[in-house]
């Protein structure tokens, strides 16, 4: 294998892949470097288990290693990752923008179709930093700063550099669409960063890389991946902020616009001729691409125009023009259902129905936070509404109306369909909020209901304990009375010993008396009895009912307890 097999005299040996990169990024001959990079894409395609080898010796190059040189020039011995990460970083003091735009291309090779590789390298480190507190930058988030870089006011200085530049942020975003291709953990990694979204959408906004084609459109297709591969349901990095993103800063129409122009693109059809995936001749591909101004431009140009305008042609190859024919619609579809629809579906009635068991307060609150979040997604449809209204009203003022005719009459269906999800919301809240007043005046009515049951136990505990001092006082008159009896047995005996009456005549008087009074006293006490077990009953029947509104008996008996007390106190 390239990767294995060693080249040079004994003393300077070093193996073949690292010898064509070698060539790859110091070449001036065009043809050479053509043919470098041939060799290198024909050694990862179908080659999964090579391409996890290069993407395993992706280091960053140490300073005792490159001692401010470049080490692709110098070093020989470095591995095929190091030198190729040192290549890719613009940011070098000694930088080759010709050598940066080639890294980029190498390295989407390595990631080109293999999964292993695209979460292999997320994790890579991309520089040694030199203080220990400082946090470790990963490659996703070093080719980002890379476009930044490139994209930066002050890179712009030169005409020259310029167009270095806007064909290392082309490159460096096809990086990135070949890295996010059904790669769900690179997108989401991506997004975990807000400045990493901000970044690319700002070079569709910024004029001066808004009208490089190149770039637009493939910032564009980042977009789109973005929203197509998006692993994350809800949160600050979900499809719906991406498509809310783009709504706000950019503006749907012009979006997708970005789009027909890319398929346009004279390279764009070469491409996808040459890989079956467009019924047009090749001479009208040829045709079209010949009359390019991008090209013809460039005809007669220095070396370095030709080395940039040659690169920036091989970016549009059959893997990119099948992925952007693969995205285009998936991503109409998905924009469409994330702008025109809530994040949530239609309240389900399990989620408004009362659980079992549940309290009503509880309920109500529920039903509360239910209402809140619908009307917070109604507020989210309006804004777009909005947004989508002033869209419509741009572009009805442009001179192709009628060619654009139809893209409007879709826009409006949108808007309508955004008006009536609006209307249908709005009558689901009124009718939730109809129930919630309806469950509030039942909660009043429940509560009045229970005051009232309340001031009854009060009253019939008052009246118990109005009976149960009665039945006190009866029995202290029957102690009484007792007592009154006992010393008229003794006045009654010593009367009949003296009046000479006999013992068996005593004790039948007494036993009489004795009798008579016990059955005064027994009626007397069943009436009590009867008039206390009515109480009893009414009281037991009281504290069901109270215990059934929820209400705590024992604490009321406790505070009737307290206050009688306290009556008992006052009045000694």
């Amino acid at each position: 294998m390239l990767s294995k097999k060693m080249i040079g005299e004994e003393l300077d040996r070093e193996v073949s892949l690292n010898a064509v990169l070698h060539v790859l990024l110091n070449t001036t001959d065009l043809s050479e470097w053509m043919a470098a990079d041939h060799v290198i894409k024909c050694f990862c395609e179908g080659n999964p288990e090579g391409q996890v080898v290069l993407a395993s010796t992706l280091s960053p190059a140490e300073e005792s290693q490159t001692n401010g040189n470049k080490p692709h020039k110098n070093n020989k011995h470095l591995p095929f990752g190091r030198i190729l990460l040192h290549a890719l970083d613009i940011n070098k003091e000694q930088k080759d923008i010709v050598a940066s735009c080639r890294a980029a291309r190498v390295l989407t090779y390595v990631l080109q179709g293999n999964q292993v590789c695209k979460e292999k390298v997320l994790e890579i480190i991309s520089e040694v930093t030199s203080s220990p507190l400082s946090n470790p930058e990963y490659m996703l988030s070093a080719c980002v700063k890379y476009i930044s870089s490139a994209a930066s006011l002050q890179a712009r200085r030169e005409e020259r550099d310029h167009t270095g530049r806007l064909c290392f942020v082309a490159l460096m975003l096809r990086l990135l669409v070949t890295w996010f291709a059904e790669c769900p953990k690179v997108v989401a990694s991506f997004l975990e960063t807000g400045g990493h979204l901000l970044c690319v959408v700002e070079l569709l906004v910024n004029k001066e890389f808004s009208t490089s084609h190149h770039v637009s459109s493939l910032a564009a297709v980042v977009l789109g991946e973005c929203i197509v591969y998006n692993p994350c349901a809800d949160g600050p990095q979900c499809a719906s902020m991406v498509v809310d993103t783009i709504s706000q800063r950019i503006g749907l129409s012009s979006y997708f616009e970005m789009w027909e122009k890319l398929q346009k693109d004279a390279y764009f059809l070469s491409a996808a001729v040459k890989a079956g995936l467009l019924n047009i001749s090749a001479d009208a591909s040829m045709d079209g691409e010949q009359s390019s101004p991008v090209v013809a431009a460039h005809n007669n140009e220095e070396h370095f125009e030709a080395d940039i305008q040659s690169m920036i042609k091989a970016t549009y190859d059959k893997e990119f023009v099948t992925e952007v024919q693969k995205l285009q619609p998936i991503v109409k579809e998905k924009t469409l259902l994330l702008f025109s629809h809530p994040k949530s579906e239609v309240i389900i009635p399990s989620l408004v129905n009362r659980n079992e068991g549940e309290g009503d307060d509880s309920y109500i609150e529920r039903l509360q936070t239910l209402l809140q979040k619908q009307a917070q997604e109604m507020q989210e449809i309006m804004v777009k509404n909005v947004a989508l209204a002033e869209e419509l009203v741009n572009r009805s003022g442009d001179k192709d109306l009628q060619g654009e005719r139809s893209g409007i009459v879709g826009e409006s269906q949108g808007f309508a369909a955004s008006r009536i999800e609006i209307e249908a919301t709005k009558q689901r809240i009124q009718a939730y909020q109809q129930r919630i007043e309806k469950m509030e005046q039942q909660q009043h009515e429940k509560e009045q209901e229970a005051l009232y049951y309340k001031q009854l136990s009060e009253k019939h505990e008052a009246d118990l304990k109005a009976l149960s001092a009665a039945y006190n006082s009866l029995e202290q008159a029957n102690f009484r009375l007792e007592d009154e009896v006992q010393n008229l047995k003794k006045g009654a005996h010593g009367t009949a010993v003296s009046a000479g009456l006999s013992i068996s005549d005593l004790d039948a008087a007494r036993e009489e008396g004795r009798q008579e009074g016990a059955k005064a006293s027994e009626a007397e006490l069943n009436d009590l009895l009867v008039c206390l077990g009515q109480e009893e009953s009414k009281v037991e029947r009281l504290r069901a009912r109270l215990e059934e509104l929820g209400e705590d008996v024992e604490a009321l008996l406790q505070d009737i307890d307290e206050e009688q007390e306290r009556e008992h106190d006052v009045s000694e």
